[in-house]
């Protein structure tokens, strides 16, 4: 770039220089002045290249201060690569800084969310690779958090999940549920550590998406309704273990609880329980179908 020496623009800015704001103080009064921090050593040679540009521009003789008190005198070929490299510097400086912020702001509205840090770090790392706004497309996901309406975010979770539990090297439990009812049977896998729930929502293959169909889910796994109601085989109730008083109570609400009944929500996988047997009820009670809900 030769700019023209007899420009008035130049000569303007050379006339006005010192009156013009300084580049760093230019960049601290920005939208951005609390993403960006130059040391006062790099601000003070920053502030220097600049006013050697000013005066290039000019056509005058650009200097830069040496270490010692003499001054220098700069070709212009290289003045030009020393003000184009402080230039990237702060820009590279500033972009990295933003981006830094918007993962910043991305872990802190997942942890808000509840999700493990691992799991938001994957959560990150999946939308980054593709491409999209990052902060724009989680909070999209997320849907309208605040009343449960989920816009594919616990899905992609449940995927980075499922991923992070096959690289842990955890097994795949198969297990078997009759229907009788409807006379009908079929087996389902999920890995170690998923509930019936999260393999009826979030599971690979057909097995769980036949238990999607028969087992409801309605509060979303926190234990407040009755329709993800298992019954276990007797042969397995040691094995699964027995509900606790929480869970009991909301069994008592479950159509015709027996024994052996469980909510598919607390019984998580483990591989003693490889070949483990339940029956799903004929009907369920939905006590959330009665809860009024403005209309939409």
């Amino acid at each position: 770039m030769n700019p023209s020496r007899s420009s008035s623009l130049p000569r303007w800015l050379a006339q006005r220089g010192s009156r013009l704001p300084s580049p760093t103080t230019f960049l601290l009064s920005s939208p951005f002045s609390t993403r960006i921090s130059l040391s006062s050593k790099r601000s003070s040679s920053f502030n220097s290249y600049f006013r050697c540009f000013y005066s290039h521009m000019a056509g005058t003789s650009p200097t830069y201060p040496a270490p010692s008190s003499q001054q220098r005198t700069f070709p212009p070929g290289l003045l030009w690569h020393r003000c184009y490299n402080h230039l990237w510097i702060a820009h590279r400086k500033f972009s990295l800084t933003a981006k830094q912020s918007e993962e910043s702001q991305a872990r802190e509205f997942l942890a808000m969310l509840k999700y493990e840090p691992r799991v938001v770090e994957g959560i990150i790392s999946t939308v980054k690779s593709s491409g999209s706004n990052l902060m724009e497309t989680i909070r999209s996901l997320a849907g309208r958090w605040e009343v449960g309406e989920d816009g594919g975010l616990v899905s992609l979770a449940k995927a980075v999940e499922v991923e992070m539990a096959t690289k842990d090297g955890k097994k795949h439990v198969k297990f078997f549920v009759k229907v009788p009812h409807a006379s009908f049977e079929f087996e389902c896998e999920g890995l170690e550590g998923m509930t019936l729930r999260e393999i009826a929502q979030h599971g690979e293959g057909k097995g769980a998406e036949l238990l999607g169909e028969y087992i409801e889910c309605a509060c979303s796994g926190v234990m407040a309704c009755s329709t993800c109601h298992v019954i276990v085989d007797p042969a397995w109730i040691e094995k699964v273990g027995y509900p606790e008083v929480a869970e009991q109570d909301m069994l008592d609400l479950a159509y015709e609880p027996c024994d052996t009944s469980r909510l598919g929500c607390q019984v998580a996988l483990r591989d003693e329980l490889q070949g483990m047997v339940i029956s799903i009820p004929e009907a369920t009670h939905n006590l959330m179908d009665h809860i009024p809900f403005p209309d939409k």
